[in-house]
């Protein structure tokens, strides 16, 4: 009886890691995809917004380069603040 025991077990074993095993790939590949999905889906909003906004275009391409350099100065002032 221990044998049928030890082999019931050990079988039990190996089953329960390789389920476990199955469900964390899975979980980890749906993970990996959505995040893909967010971020095109963020990357298309933005790109239509950009194109809809002439103003973000002309800071984007320096076409003003008074007005570019304000923006820039402006981000790169909160990140200083930001980051101390």
């Amino acid at each position: 009886m221990s044998k049928v025991g030890a082999v019931s077990r050990g079988l039990y074993a190996v089953i329960a890691f390789l389920i476990n095993a199955a469900l964390r790939v899975g979980l980890n590949t749906s993970l990996a995809v959505a995040i893909a999905v967010t971020i095109y889906a963020a990357a298309t909003f933005s790109f239509e917004a950009l194109k809809e906004r002439k103003e973000v275009l002309e800071l984007l391409y320096w076409r003003d380069t008074k007005k570019s350099a304000i923006a820039l100065s402006l981000t790169l002032l909160a990140v200083f603040i930001l980051g101390k």
